[in-house]
């Protein structure tokens, strides 16, 4: 709030600075990016009271008549430059403050804040519904994006999703650092409204300006503790999506580490039988024995390939025969329970022998 002084009466005339355009500039303006990285984003929000572009209800209780009220109503409902709060008193005052107010004003001094305390809590209000609609994007990508995960990608796309993650994540953690600052600023203000923090009501005996900014910044606060929580809540899903990444990453270099291994194992019995054959002259290509190196090579090659693909079921095997020996003990069957098995399987492969149909022969005609 600055003044300009009069030549004629040295009298002082409050004047507000047009520093800011809007409420997008002054909220760009406490970032800590410069105001040239900041994009122009389209916001719409519902207005203080009821969708109306006026700090007062529309009910108008303090209105006497009715045509006055509707008077009052078309009137306030006209956009104006809300970013001046001196602008807003002057019009306030000037074209709907009733004579009950002013009379109440009169007799109680702080009612004078009332359109005051009203044109801050509906500065607080649109910084609400602008978290709100900011968080209300961030939880569906965040839902999209962990139903949209590609393993197929290289490692320079991983290391840049990576980083991409983790510049959402410091969004992320810069908003709940902000809405923290607001939730204690706020508590700041109900307790000099007077209202006792634990047993929040608002207290009748005040006056009609305090009365109606403890009811506002009440409501606030209440509509503030969802919004915290849902920002927790978005922190840890942007840590659990780079955890994710981290370990997709690790699950396909572990895939791919395993091919090489596989080949190499493939590969080498071939290097070891041609080291071994090349000792001699007569296994060099079109002497007597070269045709030795294929014979024993390739079976030697499947017989590698088999055990490296089939190994770990046969060991399976082996460790469930053995548990299932170790289990039983030395315990032998007796006769009788040889012969309930034995016509057990009889049974069994005469029922498998019925399912096998035999193809039939056709009729002569």
């Amino acid at each position: 709030m600055s003044y300009a002084s009069s030549s004629e009466g040295g009298s002082l005339v409050l004047k507000d600075p047009n520093v800011y355009e809007d409420r997008a500039s002054l909220w760009n303006a406490h970032t800590w990016e410069r105001p040239e990285d900041v994009e122009a984003v389209l916001h719409k929000s519902r207005a203080y009271h009821y969708g109306c572009h006026t700090l007062a209800p529309l009910s108008y209780p303090q209105v006497s008549s009715r045509g006055a009220q509707d008077q009052t109503k078309t009137e306030s409902c006209q956009e104006r430059n809300l970013v001046s709060p001196l602008d807003e008193l002057v019009y306030h005052w000037t074209r709907l403050a009733p004579k009950d107010l002013i009379a109440e004003t009169n007799k109680k001094s702080s009612n004078a804040a009332y359109y005051l305390v009203k044109h801050v809590a509906q500065h607080w209000v649109n910084l609400l519904e602008l978290i709100n609609c900011t968080v209300a994007k961030g939880e569906y990508f965040s839902d999209d994006y962990q139903a949209k995960i590609d393993d197929t990608l290289s490692g320079q796309e991983w290391k840049a999703e990576l980083i991409r993650i983790n510049q959402i994540t410091n969004d992320i953690n810069y908003m709940r650092r902000q809405m923290n600052h607001f939730w204690r600023a706020m508590m700041l203000n109900l307790e000099r409204l007077g209202v006792q923090l634990g047993c929040e009501q608002v207290d009748k005996n005040v006056s009609l300006a305090l009365r109606g900014a403890q009811m506002d910044f009440l409501t606030i606060h209440t509509r503030m503790q969802p919004l915290r929580q849902r920002v927790e809540h978005m922190t840890a899903i942007a840590n659990d999506l780079a955890n994710l990444r981290a370990s997709f990453k690790g699950i396909y270099d572990g895939e791919f580490s395993l091919r090489l291994a596989i080949f190499a194992s493939i590969v080498f019995p071939l290097i070891l039988v041609a080291s071994i054959l090349s000792m001699g002259e007569d296994f060099l290509p079109g002497k007597s024995k070269f045709w030795i190196f294929w014979v024993s090579s390739v079976p030697f090659v499947v017989a590698f390939a088999v055990g490296l693909v089939y190994g770990g079921r046969l060991d399976r095997g082996v460790v469930r025969d053995v548990k299932s020996v170790m289990q039983n003990g030395n315990k032998r069957k007796t006769g009788e329970q040889c012969k309930q098995e034995g016509a057990k399987t009889r049974k069994n492969w005469k029922q498998l022998l019925r399912r096998r149909r035999p193809l039939g022969r056709p009729s002569p005609c």
